[in-house]
């Protein structure tokens, strides 16, 4: 199972604004519920305030508060139908939302959904948002431990049955696990093993997880690559079009010399990224060159060179600390996505909502918990029937229909 965001930013570097793919985010995808929050707030601003101008049809509905529950829910009842019940589950109860409750309903689980914490967790808002509706919508309860918690619990498990306060697991939700620092110690690492080895559905499992990593995205982006899974050739088109300039900086990388060259000769272009996720972890301008002299083979090999993206900056008015400034922004779309799936079958793969950020055009960075960005909402709007424009805060983005 994956809950998944791919980001984006609308790129100026060009003749003409384009659409570039930032990253795809498989573990630990955070905010679509704050994001969801953010619209309605909106929503409810243009219908109370009408001298404001803005239409609601002109407002994409942002709908993670009800996709991410509903597809946790269904995860859960396949879970107990391959683990438990041991037939066959019907189309009819996985797509219906109403005979998904019923089954659930039928089924009285004592299984539950685990959330991999960190310590100390700060963004437990959002992630609340998601326990309350598996509650309150389906009867799902749910429970939070850290990796060595889970380490520690498990250790002497005779089964492939993962367990949280002597309790049953079916779906094992990871909010942590996306960095070193989350693996301090043995016990940490163990509770990772023992999740993957289980037979709980696990959000992402491994492999699902890496996939996020940077070497993969330039992969991807390789001529050939993306045509090995799409057959659809507008479909392969309209994908390649929002990659990024990638360069491999690998000893066995073919584009190794030459992204080394390039970054040194022009380094204002390019951002130089480890397979790290959090922010706060890229290189920017003017560092790289330094940066790439600093690393043998073995550390540089662990870095991927990614064209800059320059995009649109517009002047906003934020609130911090029952404050009012005015400041230059960027923005970010995030689009989330959720796939259940096997070795054989894929059973959803479907979009979940989005999220819009901005940030100070200053800063390099676009994390939330790290004190970047603020959540915005985005306007969509048909000009002469021909063309879909975007408007990100005050600025207007045309894009091809």
């Amino acid at each position: 199972m994956g809950v998944l965001r791919s980001d984006y930013m609308v790129s100026q570097s060009g003749r003409r604004p384009t659409l570039r793919q930032v990253e795809i985010n498989t573990i630990a995808s955070s905010f679509g519920f704050l994001s969801e929050r953010v619209c309605r707030a909106h929503r409810m601003l243009a219908l109370k305030f009408p001298q404001l101008r803005i239409q609601l049809e002109d407002m994409p509905q942002n709908r993670f508060m009800e996709a991410i529950p509903s597809a946790f829910a269904r995860a859960l009842v396949l879970y107990e139908y391959k683990c438990n019940i041991r037939t066959q589950l019907s189309k009819e109860v996985f797509d219906d939302e109403r005979q998904l409750k019923a089954e659930l309903a039928r089924q009285k689980s004592s299984t539950l959904v685990l959330f991999v914490v960190q310590p100390d967790e700060r963004n437990i808002a959002d992630q609340r948002f998601l326990e309350f509706e598996l509650l309150s919508r389906y009867g799902i309860r749910s429970v939070r431990k850290t990796l060595a918690a889970i380490g520690e619990e498990n250790q002497d498990r005779s089964d492939s049955i993962l367990r949280a306060n002597e309790e049953e697991v079916a779906i094992s939700y990871f909010r942590a696990g996306y960095t070193p620092d989350d693996y301090p110690n043995e016990s940490c690492w163990l509770g990772r093993e023992l999740i993957e080895s289980s037979r709980s559905i696990k959000c992402p499992d491994i492999a699902t997880h890496l996939l996020g990593t940077k070497k993969v995205q330039q992969y991807l982006a390789k001529d050939g690559v993306v045509e090995k899974y799409i057959f659809d050739d507008e479909a392969v088109r309209r994908i390649r079009a929002t990659f990024a300039t990638q360069y491999g900086l690998g000893v066995h990388d073919d584009d190794r010399e030459l992204g080394i060259a390039a970054a040194k000769a022009s380094p204002e272009l390019f951002v130089l990224k480890p397979q790290r996720e959090g922010g706060g972890n890229n290189i920017f301008g003017a560092g790289i060159p330094s940066h790439i002299e600093s690393m043998d083979d073995s550390a540089l090999s662990a870095f991927v060179l990614q064209e800059r993206f320059f995009p649109t900056v517009t002047r906003s008015m934020f609130v911090r600390s029952g404050e009012i400034f005015e400041s230059d922004i960027e923005s970010e779309l995030g689009i989330f996505g959720v796939l259940i799936g096997s070795d054989e079958k894929v059973f959803l793969n479907e979009y979940s909502g989005h999220l819009l950020r901005s940030k100070v055009a200053s800063s390099n960075e676009t994390g939330f918990m790290l004190g970047f960005v603020l959540y915005y909402f985005f306007l969509v709007s048909r000009k002469g029937g021909q063309k879909l424009a975007f408007q990100f805060e005050v600025a207007e983005i045309v894009v091809a229909k």
